[in-house]
């Protein structure tokens, strides 16, 4: 079994080579991407930098999950 897995869009190339391999797309979800980062902004080094300010912690997730799009 041959398995390569990316995370980005191919160049035409690529998609040509793998037209016949097997593809599975996955996307993110929005909910799945906001716990992530809320997690990792309660991890103590950060919570050291960005203290007790809730609102700079939502707009740091917002900002994150409206630019993933999915990713």
């Amino acid at each position: 079994m041959k398995l390569l897995v990316t995370s980005r869009p191919h160049s035409d190339d690529l998609n040509e080579s793998l037209a016949h391999a097997s593809q599975v797309k996955l996307r993110a979800v929005e909910s799945d991407i906001r716990e992530y980062v809320q997690n990792k902004l309660e991890t103590r080094k950060i919570k050291k930098i960005l203290g007790k300010d809730e609102k700079l912690k939502e707009e740091i997730v917002t900002t994150i999950v409206e630019g993933a799009h999915g990713m």
